[in-house]
């Protein structure tokens, strides 16, 4: 359709939600990060060892990144509402995903100094940066609208994984704790902010909202490929860890 705004993409659909419009607006961003090669190699026990080591180290890089990002939502929320629920998410990420990854650093030998030591590629640095820049710059529900995009997709691709029993116990427990409760809930909540929100913003604003779902998504590819970065192929099959969980 030659209008590809919310309002027409409602007139189409009589259960239209705000959610979907960002989803499918995003493509074919979206549906390459929901099946990007670290989803499938996670699932199906292949991932290469080198590239599970720096994806770690990436992503407990970011949660300190994302407890700030959080926290100007939260110093931007309309109300006493939001605030509280943001105050959950920000607990969950200090403690939660903090312990998975002392326990998993621990179990693969990684250290602090090794952590310390491993460098950034620039598209780690980018995703870092452009977040950064949303939550300091932009408004409340655009800060929603990044992070819904970043955990949605985390949320559709873990359960596709997590079918799929994958062996290796660090990378399922990392998809067992994407697909949980409390991070269910989490993505529920902000879904449900853009939905409620959305269909009322004028349109420029609707529009800056799709632009930080949609680049959200572009950057999450691009840290994600980092993690490949000088790891050569292994094997499909190929454990992680060289180790498995017990049948």
């Amino acid at each position: 359709m030659s209008d590809n705004g919310f309002r027409a993409y409602a007139k189409e659909r009589a259960d239209a939600r705000f959610r979907d419009w960002l989803r499918d607006r995003a493509e074919p961003h979206w549906g390459a990060m929901v099946g990007h090669r670290i989803t499938r190699d996670m699932a199906a026990d292949r991932l290469p060892a080198g590239a599970l080591r720096r994806d770690l180290i990436y992503e407990h890089g970011f949660v300190e990144t994302a407890v700030t990002i959080f926290a100007y939502a939260l110093a931007k929320a309309p109300g006493i509402a939001e605030q509280s629920a943001l105050v959950e998410t920000l607990h969950a990420l200090t403690n939660d995903q903090l312990e998975y990854f002392e326990r998993v650093f621990g179990a693969l030998g990684i250290s602090a100094a090794e952590r310390d030591s491993t460098p950034l590629p620039a598209e780690v640095l980018a995703f870092g940066d452009g977040m950064m820049r949303l939550a300091a710059h932009g408004a409340y529900e655009e800060i929603v609208a990044g992070m819904a995009a970043a955990e949605w997709m985390y949320l559709t691709w873990s359960r596709a994984a997590h079918e799929r029993k994958p062996r290796d116990p660090v990378c399922a427990e990392w998809i067992a704790l994407h697909v949980g409760p409390q991070f269910t809930a989490q993505v529920d909540w902000l879904l449900e902010q853009l939905d409620r929100v959305g269909p009322a913003l004028p349109a420029f604003h609707q529009e800056r909202l799709a632009d930080a779902f949609h680049r959200t998504l572009v950057l999450e590819i691009g840290f994600h490929d980092a993690a490949y970065h000088e790891t050569p192929e292994e094997p499909p099959g190929g454990s992680a860890t060289g180790r498995e969980a017990t049948p």
